[in-house]
């Protein structure tokens, strides 16, 4: 090989990795995962103004977390569960892998570093306290275990309850300024942060919302400003005031948030 063509040759390969590197440099960043401190995470909610009893969709007299009340009700956040922990990677790993099959996007990433299992969605000593008190209380029971999930992709913050291959309740949240949450007269703003579809397009791809019947004019607005529905998928979404986890409302420069709420009910998916 003579000098001109090696230095011919060696130009074409500094121009294919300029390239390569212009192409890897353009591309969209991946969305990065952080830890979701306890102190960060949005533990309760309450609505703003009168809203009809039927969108509780039900009559419980005790409201304890169970896998019905999380996929029905006005509720769109996820608080944590406090029943007694277990161990189990290999079923962790299940989860996340289940998580990225459904919703690709965010989380089609390793979620196991965030992934807490559960016994139940009842903590024992309330269990037990409702048993003392003479109240016959039937509580979920896993056929694996229940997890809690928690991420933020700021300025979002994830939080999520379910069990593998049975279902899973996931809160996607952005806390908000009493300006941005609230109209004139104390109305919660209807999508305050825009129409959720792009969110969702970016955050969980693998979601066709195409086919799911909007039935938000079926609600107030106050309670929900968008709501899809199909026979095992939900998404809905809303603006809340934030409460701590003692039920009190929060104190800062955010106390309100806007929520969007996915459900899968897997068991009605076959």
């Amino acid at each position: 090989m003579n000098k001109l063509m090696r230095l011919t040759l060696i130009s074409l390969l500094i121009i294919f990795a300029i390239g390569v590197y212009t192409v890897e440099a353009n591309k969209p960043s991946r969305s990065s995962l952080q830890t979701l401190s306890s102190t960060e995470r949005i533990q309760g909610e309450s609505l703003i103004g009168a809203y009809p009893f039927f969108e509780e969709q039900t009559t419980a007299a005790i409201n304890l977390p169970s896998i019905d009340n999380l996929l029905r009700g006005t509720s769109l956040t996820v608080s944590s569960i406090d029943g007694e922990q277990v161990t189990d990677p290999t079923l962790v790993k299940r989860i996340s892998d289940e998580l990225g099959q459904l919703l690709g996007g965010w989380f089609n990433q390793d979620l196991t570093p965030y992934i807490q299992l559960h016994q139940s969605l009842v903590p024992q000593n309330m269990q037990q306290y409702y048993r003392n008190s003479g109240t016959t209380l039937q509580s979920d029971k896993p056929k694996t275990a229940f997890y809690y999930l928690a991420f933020q992709i700021v300025p979002w913050q994830v939080q999520a309850l379910g069990e593998l291959g049975v279902f899973h309740s996931i809160s996607i949240s952005q806390p908000l300024t009493k300006a941005k949450a609230l109209q004139e007269g104390g109305h919660p703003s209807p999508r305050p942060l825009g129409s959720i579809e792009p969110l969702l397009a970016d955050a969980a791809p693998n979601l066709s919302t195409a086919k799911l019947s909007d039935r938000s004019a079926e609600h107030p607005v106050n309670v929900f400003d968008t709501y899809l529905q199909d026979t095992w998928l939900t998404i809905k979404s809303g603006v809340r005031l934030s409460l701590t986890d003692n039920g009190t409302e929060v104190t800062s420069e955010h106390p309100y948030h806007y929520s969007i709420r996915i459900n899968l009910d897997l068991r009605k998916s076959r």
